[in-house]
C-alpha cells in the first residue's frame, strides 16, 4: 500500500498528503471521507470515494484519475504517448498489472523526472520496433531517433538527482519508478551492466525501508509498509531474477529465513506468483550459499544439508498440489491474461522444483527422470508463444513483422533453453530450440537467439560423437541418450549482446563422475 507522506522536519502542514493525492493533485478537504493511509496518521486528506479502506491504486476500468497525454504534434508528446500505448504494456509482458500501470502512468504524466524517462523509452522503443538495427544508426534519421533519447533521457537523470535530495517516502517513491524506467531504458540498449548497478541501489534502499524481510510478499494492506507495494514487488522480482542469471549472486530480498505459508487452494494468481518467487527466492538463496562447496567438489554432503534441499522440493511440490487445486475449483474464472500467468507459473515451478532435485549433484543423468515435466513445459509454452506473438498484417501475404518487446517479467525463455541443455531426449530437446526460434520478445538478459545459437551449440558438443551413420535420424529413432561422459555442466557464459557474440563456459567428465574436470570454451556468433 502507499503510505502517507511524511514531509521533512520544518516542513508545513499545509504540504502533507499522501502520494495518490500528490499525483491526483487534489486538494485535501477533511469535509470528505479520509483516506485510511491517512486516517492511520491521523492526518486529513480527500481520500478517495465511498467508505472503508481502499486498494493502493484506483482501479483503472472504475477511477476518474486523469492522465495528462501530451500532444503528438511535438517530439516528445509522440513519444511519450508511443510508451504509454505501446511499451509500458509490454513492460509486464505475460501477466498484465492495470494496477502498476496505472501508478507508472499517473506518476510519469505528472512528474518531469518520469516523464521525460518515458520520452526517452519511447522515441527509443519506437526506433527499434520501427525495423531499423544498430547498424542503421549511421542514417540520419537513426541518428536523430537515438539522439533525442539520449537527450531526454539525460534530462531524466537531472531531475532524479534532484528528487533524490528529498527524504520524504513520496520522492523516494518516485526515483524507485524513475529507476525502474532507467533500467528498462538501459536494458533497450543491452547495457546490462548498468541496469544491474541501478538495480542493486535501489534493493539497498528498499531494505532499509521495509519493516520485515517477508515484507514484499505481504498484501499491499499490510499498514507497516513505507513504499507502494507495486513498486516493492517489482524490484523483487528482478531481484530474483538476476538471481537466477547471475550464478554467484544471492537474492537481496531474500525471505530465507520465513516459512512461507502455503494455503490449500490459492485466492488468485497474483497470491499463487507471490509465494512461488518467495519459495524461489529461497532456494536461490540456499543454492548460492551451499552449492559450490559441493557440486563441483568430492566432499560428502551432510545430513543437514540434505535434509534442508528436501524441505525446498517438499515446499515447491506444496505450491504445485495448491496451485492445481485452484486451478480446478470451479469457482475460479481466470482471464485470458491470468490464463497466460498461470502457464508460465506452472512452467516456473517445474524449472524450479528441477533445480532443488539436482543443486548439488554432478550427474547429468538425474535429468533423464524428468522427460515428462520437460514434455509439459513445451505444451504450455507452445500456447504462449502462440498468444505473444503480436503478428501484424496489413494485407493478405504480407510478411510477418517482430515487434521489438523487453519484458521485466521472468518468463519461458529460461525454461526452454534449460530444456533444450538438460534433457538430453533428442525430438524434446530439438523442440524446444524450435520454440526458442518462434519467441519475437527478450525477458529481461534472455535474448531468444542468444539462447537458440547457445543451445545448438551445447546439443552440437553432445551428440556429434554419437550420431554414427544414421545421424541424428537415427539417433532419435534408437531413443538413445547422450552418455554421461560426454554431457555438459553448464557453468556459464559471457554474453555480449551488441556485438551479437557470447563465450559458453561448460564443464565435462570424460573419465566418470569421480573423473577429473575438463573446462570447455566456445565463442558462439549470432
Amino acid at each position: 500500500m502507499t503510505r502517507a507522506f511524511v514531509p521533512r522536519k520544518g516542513a508545513p502542514k499545509s504540504r502533507r498528503g499522501c502520494f495518490t493525492c500528490k499525483v491526483r493533485r487534489i486538494k485535501c478537504d477533511e469535509a470528505r471521507p479520509l483516506c485510511f493511509r491517512c486516517t492511520s496518521t491521523g492526518r486529513k486528506c480527500d481520500g478517495y470515494a465511498g467508505q472503508g479502506p481502499p486498494s493502493n491504486l484506483p482501479d483503472p476500468n472504475l477511477t476518474a484519475v486523469t492522465i495528462n497525454s501530451l500532444p503528438s504534434q511535438t517530439p516528445q508528446g509522440r513519444s511519450f504517448n508511443f510508451f504509454c500505448a505501446c511499451t509500458l504494456p509490454n513492460i509486464s509482458l505475460h501477466f498484465g498489472s492495470p494496477r502498476w500501470t496505472r501508478l507508472v502512468l499517473q506518476a510519469s504524466s505528472s512528474e518531469p523526472a518520469l516523464r521525460h524517462a518515458a520520452a526517452a523509452i519511447g522515441a527509443l522503443h519506437e526506433h527499434l520496433e520501427s525495423g531499423k538495427t544498430s547498424a542503421d544508426n549511421s542514417t540520419p534519421q537513426g541518428n536523430k531517433d537515438i539522439e533525442y533519447a539520449t537527450q531526454q533521457y539525460a534530462q531524466a537523470l537531472i531531475f532524479l538527482s534532484s528528487l533524490l535530495t528529498n527524504s520524504d517516502h513520496r520522492s523516494i517513491e518516485l526515483a524507485l519508478i524513475g529507476a525502474l524506467l532507467c533500467m528498462y531504458y538501459e536494458a533497450l540498449q543491452a547495457n546490462f551492466e548498468t541496469s544491474q548497478v541501478h538495480l542493486e541501489n535501489c534493493l539497498l534502499v528498499l531494505q532499509s525501508l521495509l519493516p520485515s524481510e517477508r515484507s514484499w510478499l505481504t498484501h499491499t494492506t499490510d499498514n507497516s509498509m513505507q513504499i507502494d507495494g507495486d513498486i516493492v514487488q517489482a524490484f523483487a522480482r528482478l531481484d530474483i531474477e538476476a538471481s537466477c542469471t547471475l550464478g554467484k549472486r544471492s537474492p537481496g530480498l531474500c525471505v530465507s529465513e520465513t516459512l512461507l505459508e502455503i494455503p490449500t487452494a490459492f485466492a488468485s494468481i497474483t497470491q499463487a506468483r507471490q509465494l512461488l518467487y518467495g519459495l524461489t527466492s529461497q532456494l536461490h538463496s540456499f543454492m548460492r550459499s551451499t552449492e559450490d562447496a559441493y557440486k563441483t567438489n568430492m566432499d560428502p554432503i551432510p545430513l543437514p544439508i540434505i535434509a534442508e534441499v528436501n524441505l525446498h522440493q517438499a515446499r515447491l511440490k506444496e505450491w504445485e498440489v495448491s496451485f492445481s487445486a485452484f486451478l480446478a475449483d470451479p469457482a475460479t474464472k481466470l482471464s485470458r491474461q491470468e490464463q497466460q500467468g498461470a502457464n508460465v507459473l506452472s512452467i516456473q515451478q517445474k524449472v524450479t522444483f528441477m533445480k532443488a532435485i539436482t543443486c548439488f549433484y554432478a550427474e547429468e543423468t538425474l535429468f533423464d527422470q524428468f522427460d515428462q515435466e520437460f514434455e509439459e513445459i513445451l505444451c504450455l509454452a507452445e500456447y504462449l508463444i502462440y498468444l505473444s506473438n503480436g503478428f501484424e498484417r496489413k494485407s493478405r501475404g504480407e510478411r510477418e513483422k517482430k515487434k521489438v518487446v523487453l519484458s521485466f517479467d521472468m518468463g519461458i525463455i529460461e525454461a526452454l533453453f534449460w530444456t533444450a541443455i538438460k534433457c538430453r531426449c533428442h525430438s524434446i530437446r530439438h523442440r524446444a530450440i524450435g520454440m526458442l526460434r518462434k519467441i519475437t520478445w527478450q525477458e529481461g538478459v534472455w535474448n531468444a537467439e542468444m539462447m537458440v545459437a547457445m543451445a545448438e551449440k551445447f546439443v552440437e558438443m553432445e551428440e556429434e560423437q554419437i550420431r554414427g551413420i544414421g545421424g541424428n535420424r537415427g539417433m532419435s529413432e534408437s531413443g538413445s541418450r547422450v552418455p554421461e561422459w560426454l554431457r555438459l555442466h553448464d557453468h556459464g557464459w559471457e554474453m555480449n549482446l551488441k556485438g551479437r557474440k557470447t563465450e559458453i563456459r561448460a564443464g565435462r567428465r570424460e573419465n566418470g563422475v569421480d573423473g577429473e574436470w575438463t573446462w570447455l570454451r566456445e565463442e558462439v556468433v549470432w
